[in-house]
């Protein structure tokens, strides 16, 4: 089960590999990997022509900044203006992970969502035990009041916030076992069994 390390890897990964990486088309292989917008149209519609501009991660969850060209693609001194297009957001949950193919390959019977540039590269998302999950957050809202998991997650464990006051507040108001303890993602956000 990716964790918070892994998490990490992969947000690195996918903002050095997807560098101007704006989504032509966008294809779902399984409708349940789409949690939000419950309209797959929606979600492709929102998709389509955003720029994946920055990749955040925020426990488990792996946060892509989305832009937009501003009015019909008008070219600014020899640079696009772009404007916020919302969030999408991922969760690999035990089984996900993604695959980036620059040259056109059938998918495999695992693929959930398919994202396409201009020029035929392919951002795939696969995900063996299909329990992951993706959200397109439109510009104006915040993915916190949309994902649930995500707006009650605990501190990171290298934030400030996370130290050893904090740690004996919340272990000492508590009878379960440490093990659980560390497990609640409203008390520690990112830690897994690992």
């Amino acid at each position: 089960m990716p964790e918070l390390p892994e998490v990490e890897t992969v947000r690195r990964g996918l903002e050095q590999k997807l560098e101007n990486f704006i989504i032509k088309r966008v294809e779902i292989c399984r409708d349940s990997t789409v949690a939000y917008p419950l309209d797959k149209e929606e979600f492709i519609k929102g998709l389509k022509n955003s720029l994946i501009y920055k990749w955040g991660r925020r426990g488990k969850y792996l946060i892509a900044e989305l832009k937009i060209t501003e009015g019909n693609n008008i070219v600014i001194d020899n640079e696009y203006s772009f404007i916020n297009n919302g969030f999408l957001v991922v969760h690999l949950r035990m089984t996900g992970y993604f695959t980036f193919n620059s040259s056109l390959e059938n998918p495999c019977k695992h693929t959930r969502i398919r994202l396409f540039d201009n020029k035929h590269n392919e951002l795939r998302y696969i995900d063996v035990r299909s329990f992951g999950q993706m959200w397109w957050v439109k510009e104006g809202l915040l993915p916190t009041s949309i994902i649930k998991g995500l707006g009650s997650l605990g501190p990171e464990p290298f934030s400030e916030k996370f130290n050893v006051n904090y740690l004996y507040d919340v272990i000492s108001k508590r009878t379960r076992s440490i093990k659980s303890i560390l497990l609640d993602q409203t008390i520690v956000a990112g830690i897994g069994n690992i």
